[in-house]
Parts: C-alpha cells; structure tokens; sequence
C-alpha cells in the first residue's frame, strides 16, 4: 500500500523512517530504518485495552514477552506465514527491562499482586505505585492482579467528546458501562470434549500441567453427561470414536490415559481437529456441545480457525485456554467469541486446574438470553450501542458495552442524570441491572480519548468477526474510524519520515531482527473493577502518526499517540527435551481427587486411609456406627475425605469445588442407619482430619 511504499522511498533516500502495521490480531510489526551509526532510537508504544478477570473479581493485565512461532499449515494465506523461517537475531545490547505501574482509585483497591514476580507498592494519594522487587534484566511475561474491595459492583466511565474530529463517534461523549453479574448456579447435563493441545511446544511443564487439569475435568463432569478427548498436534485423534455416557468405566478408561499423555504430536494443527468435531451428532439432548480448547497458541492460520468456529456456533459452544508465554491472544480469544464461550489465560507460574473448572461451571449453568441495554437520556441523544450484538453473560463473567452518545440538538447547560439498564433471563428467570451516570455539556480539548479508542477497537473486531462479506461492506468506514480514532486496522499502518533530516544517512546498511526484551515501560491504571480498565502512558511523544489507509497519501508527521492492542517482540522459547516415561507419582490433592469414583464417592481402602495417615481399621473404629457394610464404609470415606480437603487445601476450593460437590450429590442419596444423622457423621469426621 502506499504507506509502505512512503517507508521504502524515505529508506532508499537515506532518510530515517519508521513504518507500523497489524500482521495478525494480537501480532504487531514496526520497522525502523536508517538510523545513523552509533545513534540511539527511543520508541514509545502506548497500549490501550479492556483487562479480563479473573473468577474471584481481581482485574489481569499481562505485558508479554515473546512471541513464539506460528505453526502455519502448507499453502496458508495467513499474514504471519511469510515470516516462519526468519531469522531472529540478539541486539547488540543486553536488554533492561523497567516495569512501573500505576493503579488510579486507590480507595477501590484492597491489594495488587503478582504471580510471575516479586512486586513492591506504595499507596500515593489516590494512586496505587507499582514496581517489580527483582533486579536485573526481567524474563517472562509480567502478570500483575489488581483486587478491588467491591468487584460485582456495576460502574460507568463517561469520557466527552474530542474537539476537531472527523468523524460523529470521535466528537460525541462515550459511556462505558461495566457488568460483573452475579447469578444464582445452575446445573445441567451436557456433552464436554476436551481438546488437547500435544503439540511439541507443549513439552516440558505445559504438558504435565494440561495431563493434572485433565484428570481432574474428569472428576468434575457430573454423572449424566456425556464426554470425549481429542487430542491434537500435526495430526489429531480421538480417545473414544464417539463421545461416550460418563461412568466408572469410561472415566477410568480416560484418567488413565491422561496421566500418560506426552507432547508428541508435532505441529500445531487445530483446524482439522474441530471440523471432525463439528461433524459428530452431538449426544446430548436439548443442550449445546461444550468443547474445551487447551493450547499455548501456537498456531498460524488463526482466522480460518475462527471462521469453522463461528460456522457452528448454534451447536456448540467453545471454551478455550491460552497456556504460557506467548500464547495467541488473537486465537484464543477469537475461538472464544465466536464460539460463545470464554477466554482464560495461564501464566507460566499459575495453576491451570482452577481456570479449567471456572469454564466448566460455567458450561454447567445456560447463559443469558434476551440480553439488551436501554438508556434513560434527554431526547437530545441518539445512542449507538457497541458491540451492535451483546455477546453470551455467564455468572460471574465481566461484561462491558459501550454507548456512543450522538446528539441529536443543542444539550440543555450544566450536569444531566442518565441511566443505562441491562436486561435479560436465564432460564425463564429475570434479571435487570441500573447504573447511573452524568453528562455535562464539556467538550474535551485533550488529544487522550481511552474510552473511545476502546470503543472503536470494539466495533472494529466486530466487524471483523462477522465474516469477510460483512467486513467488506464496512471496510470504508473501519479505515475511517481507525484513523480518526488512531487505533490500527487490518486496512491501516503507521508511517513516520524524518523529513528535517539535514543529510541522508550514508554507508552500508545492515539490517536486524530484534530479540531484546521491551524498554523501559511506565502504566497507568485506571477504571473500574469489572474489565472496562484502561493502560496508558501518561506522556505525550512525537513520533508514529496516526494510523493512516493504505492507500491514501500520508501527511506530515504529528504529535498523535500510537495505540496497540498488544505489544510483543519475537524471543522463541526455549524447546524443553522430553522423553517417555511412566506415569507421575500424584501426591497431596491430586492424589485424593483421583481416587473418587464417577459417582462421586470414595472408596475405604488402604491406598484412601493412607491419605489420612491410618489404617483401614483405624478409619472404622472412629466412625459413630459400623462399616462392615461396603455401602456405610464408603460413606464414611467420603465424608472423611470432604472434610480433609476443606481442611488441607483452603487455597484449592475453587478448583475443587466441583468434585465436593459431587460427593455431596452422593451422599444425599445414601439412605443412613436409623440410629445415626449426617450431622454426626460430620462431626466425626471433623475430629479425623
């Protein structure tokens, strides 16, 4: 396109230029040229984005490191596809990393953590300071987790109107609603395919993690459902040839190949696996198929991908989980959308099983239907909600919409009450939810519009996955906004040419592929505890000019802020050795979680007793009444054991909360002697643990 073209001249004039563009997603190239020997180039990326969260309400953001290579099958048109085979060199210098966070609000805030590093943080004013505690040269992704003291709190941001820009979304005020519902559980029975990811990249720790978060899916899945393993990699296959009723023989039948699963399937080839899903008649009746997709992303034809997905979406719905350092953003969340699911992201130092389970409590329980969001405004306004179609609400999962607020005629003078209210049912059940806000008659005069950009990002991506005929009708009009807006596009690049130059550039040129960690980065932080977060840098640079079309004549340079979605630099990670090897001796939780039978109960043997450090008739001799009967020993295992794991693993309840659950479904079909209550049994066996 022309920007490119504008680079190339102004390189091959000896000028320094830098160029920008968006290869995929979540995947970002910058070229930066001529730069005269022994100069320096300081390049500033300012990031803007909505934060997920996570199942007890604390807001995520990750800063990552590496970007790990694609697998691209044969004959791929996708963007990333050309640059497989690039060869990444180092820098020439060591790279520093200073990462500086701060968290605006601080009354909300009631503590900022980490569990990829040691923080430290102060409380300064109404801010929260963050910095990370380690020093020298940072390695891995940067996951920091912000808790607020009131998180299912619903909020609205209003940001007013930017002076002078073209288009009507740009000059009208923006309201951001956040929505972190809360429902009563539902429970349902359901078909689950779990889709394993046993790619090469998987090898190492991603592999033992994904074989621990299978075996205890497996205990989770209540009795009445259907389930099925595809495992994938250059190749797929499935562990039943059709999804199978879950039992004690199936169950069995697939904890022990989870426990033996091994990182040897090759590339990563996630497209052919899901259409020999799609094709299988789904075996539950009345309830869409649940597939889960455990990957570390590393795959290359991302939006043929989505596509299948999005294809069958009225049947099925896709959960998926992005595991380490470089996983696809892009990938896994776009699976997520289109298949009506949920996203989760692990880190390289966090445990996998409870983001596996909040999915699966979710797949348990319908979403929301009839979702809608009305405005209670002056007749002034005309409002466009955004995204056009209200994606799935689960219980427990954050929401944010936008409302651009078109006016229609003059405002009335000073300060209007407003109110926008979500509206919905599940199941039949009915649920309404107001958040009120202010609007003033202000026109912002600043050149920092978060809460726009935010939301014509939003429309953008929605067009995007609405299919290529959809995306085509709109590609006037998203080349537009992205410029307007400075939020890059599939249809725009960033072009900057140091046109004061005095002189050309001269002598050979050598060209580089940088490896190094990010620069020295400073946030901002602020918003609300539901995902409607913000990530700024707070200083305004000259530099990359707004994103312009591809085709059109390029301006001047500006003093207008690049805005990435995502930022990365390419560092593969290192391929761990691996070799075949018997099972993994489990221990602690694991070991008591694989033991339960599919029916949720546990059996009083010798392997059980030792989790309790006693022998079998030890175990009988503390029960109340007598366990000669097989039926009253194995309740009272499985009370002993409830008990054990409410005790020893607080931390884990989240992860295990299902599997109790089912024990506890159990147990109240157990018909006790009549000289005993549950109630004593408890008690009992309290006193044991």
């Amino acid at each position: 396109g022309k920007a490119r073209d504008m680079y190339d001249d102004a390189i091959a004039s000896g000028l320094s230029a830098a160029y920008a563009e968006e290869k995929s997603g979540d995947v970002f190239n910058l070229s930066l040229g001529n730069l005269p020997s022994g100069s320096k180039a300081e390049i500033k990326i300012r990031m803007v984005g909505e934060l997920p969260i996570e199942a007890d309400g604390r807001v995520r953001y990750t800063l990552p490191s590496v970007l790990k290579p694609r697998y691209t099958p044969e004959g791929s048109s996708d963007p990333l596809a050309a640059t497989q085979n690039a060869r990444v060199k180092e820098a020439t210098v060591a790279g520093v990393f200073q990462f500086r966070m701060r968290v605006e609000g601080s009354e909300r805030v009631a503590e900022v953590s980490s569990p990829t590093h040691k923080l430290k943080t102060e409380r300064v004013a109404d801010c929260v300071d963050v910095h990370i505690a380690e020093e020298g040269p940072l390695r891995g992704d940067v996951t920091i987790l912000i808790g607020y003291k009131d998180p299912h709190e619903p909020m609205a941001l209003v940001e007013a109107g930017i002076e002078g820009r073209k288009s009507k979304e740009m000059r009208s005020k923006v309201v951001m609603l956040n929505f972190f519902p809360k429902f009563s559980s539902l429970k349902a029975a359901c078909e689950f395919i779990f889709v394993v990811d046993r790619s090469g990249s998987m090898r190492g720790s991603y592999i033992k993690s994904a074989s621990e978060t299978l075996v205890l899916f497996l205990k989770s899945i209540p009795e009445g459902c259907y389930f099925n393993i595809v495992s994938f990699g250059s190749r797929y296959e499935s562990f039943f040839p059709t999804s199978q009723p879950y039992n004690q023989e199936t169950m069995e039948k697939a904890t022990k190949f989870a426990v033996m699963m091994q990182a040897d399937f090759g590339g990563t080839e996630l497209l052919a696996p899901l259409q020999y899903i799609f094709k299988q008649p789904s075996q539950s009746s009345g309830l869409p198929r649940q597939v889960f997709i455990l990957t570390d992303g590393s795959v290359g034809n991302t939006s043929s991908v989505i596509s299948e997905v999005r294809k069958n979406s009225d049947s099925t719905r896709c959960f998926t989980f992005g595991i380490g350092s470089g996983a696809s953003t892009a990938l896994v969340r776009g699976i997520a959308r289109a298949g009506n699911g949920s996203a989760e992201f692990i880190a390289d130092n966090e445990r996998m099983q409870s983001k596996v389970i909040r999915s699966l409590k979710k797949a348990l329980q319908p979403s929301a239907n009839n979702v809608a969001v009305t405005f209670n405004l002056p007749n002034s306004y005309q409002v466009k909600v955004v995204p056009d179609k209200i994606p799935s609400i689960y219980n427990g999962d954050k929401t944010v919409i936008y409302g651009i607020l078109m006016e229609k005629s003059a405002q009335k003078k000073g300060r209007v009450k407003c109110k926008a209210t979500l509206t919905g049912d599940i199941v039949g059940k009915k649920f309404k939810f107001d958040i009120p806000f202010e609007l003033t008659d202000t026109q912002s005069e600043e050149d920092v519009s978060v809460i726009h950009q935010l939301a014509v990002k939003k429309m953008i991506q929605e067009w995007q996955d609405d299919g290529e005929s959809y995306e085509e009708k709109h590609k006037k009009e998203m080349t537009e906004l992205s410029s307007d807006a400075s939020v890059v596009s599939r249809y725009t690049a960033y072009i900057a040419v140091d046109v004061a130059q005095n002189k050309p550039v001269s002598g050979s040129m050598k060209s580089y592929e940088l490896s190094a960690y990010l620069p020295a980065l400073h946030h901002r932080c602020s918003g609300p505890a539901s995902g409607g977060v913000a990530l700024v840098n707070k200083k305004k640079k000259r530099g990359l000019s707004a994103p312009m079309k591809r085709s059109k004549e390029i301006k001047r340079n500006s003093d207008i802020d690049m805005c990435f979605e995502t930022a990365v630099v390419p560092v593969s990670r290192p391929c761990l050795s691996q070799t075949v090897s018997s099972p993994p001796t489990q221990t602690g939780a694991g070991l008591i979680v694989s033991l339960q039978l599919a029916n949720g109960s546990w059996v009083l043997n010798d392997q059980l007793a030792g989790v309790v450090s006693k022998s079998v008739e030890e175990l009988k001799s503390c029960c109340p009444v007598s366990c000669d009967d097989d039926v009253m020993a194995n309740i009272w295992a499985t009370l002993v054991v409830i008990e054990l794991l409410k005790k020893k693993y607080p931390s884990m309840l989240d992860e295990l909360e299902l599997v109790i659950m089912k024990a506890e479904r159990w147990l109240s079909k157990q018909v006790l002697p009549s000289d005993v209550s549950l109630t004593t049994l408890i008690e009992d066996a309290i006193k044991i643990v």
